[in-house]
């Protein structure tokens, strides 16, 4: 075919007509021939001189007709391909059909579309991210809720398996075969089956056996996606992740609950260089745990894990169902380092099947079968804590592991600034326990407390206990500043077998409302004289007697909580 120029075209705009006729020529060619032994198959030809690029779709059984599909779009300025999905779509299989694109692909899937089969991550040659979008769109920075459900596709858990998995299959004959990596779902709605009384994880990542970092799953995000169990069955967690860059972000996740394990909202296993931003978190046992079932890789400790402007909330009605349900923490992690929570609103934790703290960093070594497992770089700044029996605590060896501190990495190096704990209470949630701000076994290498500000509940049955140092601890390596911990007495475990003693029914008149110890020859003494002074000497910076102005920014941080809780940042 020859084209003549009677209007003085110019040679880059011919040309462009020229190759778009060949590709027309070609294309009439191709739809000449059935095929009929194929999949989903993508058209790769996508010209580069900005021309529209239309995937083309052949079905098993029928001629290879060109899909209706959306042209390529421009997004965050690169070139990506695009396909909405019909109703009549597999998302599996056009998932898969673009596992051999070499640029990234955006696939929009109608708010009406609901999927019953476990989606499965491949690991694919290349680094193109596959995006897999709701058709509303969600504000990544602002957090969905229960009121986005009629918006959002739906992917539904069956049996025991996950709404979105990873596959478990490995190339034969190939030490270290990878894994799957570069999906991003947003504006989902993640759901159980109604049939499925029994759910281990709706959104699993990685096997969790794997024995080298290489073969974790690895950037994977999931955004803007609402995840929630039913009333009713044991529902273990809504996502399970083993994997490198992560992110879990602007998420609702909510009602995980067992009674014969630990359920959370997330749990991380053989994990780094994680973000979770932006959520709502809620499980019943801990919301989020990091390492709480082992790592499987030798000598691994998960790290780069930055946590903030989450809202943990623990459902009270948890409390009082039947048959119970493990309860234990908002935050807990057993193994990691460089680790940032910041900004975060942590609410309602109570005694049940822990001691009732919001948080914890103490390291697990399983039993000592993992002795390189510690807790190291921690930064805990801004966060609010409320509505529980106790606020952190901390240790710098496994208690657990039968082994002696000195074959063990001793936890370390904790900025712990500006943090408000608010209604710590024995009385509500500590079945009648004390109310304890900070816990601190070992302790730590190298902690530094500033700017914090301690409120407990104003009918304690017993007085509060600032902070509590279980068996031979004391405060080495530690220093204060600025604290507000709203309690004039607190607990040392040095002086005597029963730390704090319960008091006489009625108490002595010596002693009242205080809380007593025991020191070395099991006698008696008065806190308020005694060891009080020994803490002045020993840790210079505490102050039992703190100035109105000490503590946190408490403006500061309401400002940060209407933020959390409104989702928005």
């Amino acid at each position: 075919m020859t084209l003549s120029n009677p209007m003085n075209l110019s040679p880059v705009f011919r040309a462009t007509v020229i190759a778009g006729c060949a590709m027309l020529a070609a294309g009439a060619q191709l739809r000449s021939r059935e095929r009929r032994d194929f999949s989903i198959l993508p058209n790769s030809v996508c010209p580069d001189n900005g021309s529209e690029c239309r995937p083309t779709v052949i079905r098993v059984g029928q001629s290879s007709r060109p899909a209706k599909a959306p042209a390529r779009t421009l997004i965050e300025g690169g070139k990506v391909i695009a396909y909405t999905l019909n109703g009549n779509d597999d998302l599996q299989t056009v998932m898969d059909s673009y596992a051999t694109a070499t640029r990234d692909v955006v696939i929009t899937v109608p708010v009406t579309y609901r999927y019953t089969k476990p989606v499965v991550l491949r690991n694919r040659a290349g680094s193109h991210w596959i995006t897999v979008q709701s058709a509303r769109h969600f504000d990544p920075s602002v957090r969905v809720s229960p009121k986005d459900a009629s918006d959002m596709p739906k992917l539904v858990a069956k049996e025991r398996g996950g709404a979105i998995v990873t596959d478990p299959a490995a190339p034969s004959k190939i030490s270290h075969p990878g894994a799957a990596h570069h999906y991003r779902f947003a504006g989902f709605e993640i759901v159980a089956a109604p049939e499925n009384m029994l759910n281990y994880a709706f959104i699993g990542l990685g096997t969790h056996k794997e024995t080298d970092m290489i073969d974790v799953p690895h950037d994977i995000s999931i955004v803007n996606c609402y995840i929630h169990a039913p009333a009713t069955g044991e529902m273990v967690r809504g996502i399970i992740a083993s994997g490198n860059n992560l992110e879990f972000r602007s998420n609702y996740i909510a009602g995980f609950k067992s009674t014969f394990m630990e359920a959370n909202a997330i749990l991380l296993v053989n994990a780094r260089n994680v973000l979770v931003e932006n959520n709502y978190l809620d499980g019943a046992g801990e919301n989020m745990c990091t390492d709480c079932d082992g790592t499987s890789i030798r000598g691994f400790v998960p790290s780069n894990i930055t946590i903030r402007h989450n809202w943990f909330f623990k459902d009270p009605k948890y409390r009082a169902l039947k048959p119970a349900v493990f309860v234990k923490n908002l935050l807990e992690f057993k193994n990691g380092k460089r680790i940032t929570v910041d900004s975060n609103v942590f609410e309602h934790s109570w005694i049940q099947n822990q001691g009732g703290f919001a948080v914890l960093f103490t390291p697990r070594t399983r039993y000592g079968t993992q002795l390189t497992n510690t807790i190291q770089d921690v930064k805990f700044t801004n966060n609010v804590i409320r509505h529980v029996a106790a606020g952190i605590s901390f240790a710098a060896y496994d208690d657990l592991s039968n082994q002696r501190p000195n074959s063990l990495v001793r936890a370390a190096h904790f900025m712990i600034d500006n943090n408000l704990f608010e209604d710590v209470s024995g009385s509500k949630y500590g079945s009648g326990y004390f109310g304890m701000c900070f816990q601190i076994g070992g302790p730590p290498a190298d902690m530094t407390f500033s700017n914090n500000t301690c409120q407990f509940g104003s009918e304690e049955n017993r007085p509060p206990v600032a902070f509590f140092l279980p068996g031979k601890s004391d405060l080495t390596d530690t220093s204060w500043k600025n604290n507000n911990l709203g309690a004039d007495v607190m607990g040392d475990g040095r002086y005597g077998p029963g730390a704090i003693a319960t008091q006489k029914n009625p108490p002595d008149p010596q002693l009242p409302n205080r809380p007593v110890i025991f020191d070395s020859s099991n006698v008696i003494i008065d806190n308020d004289r005694h060891w009080q002074e020994l803490w002045k000497s020993e840790v210079p910076g505490i102050r039992f007697k703190p100035a109105a102005t000490s503590g946190a920014n408490i403006q500061a941080l309401a400002e940060m909580e209407a933020h959390v809780q409104s989702g928005t940042y």
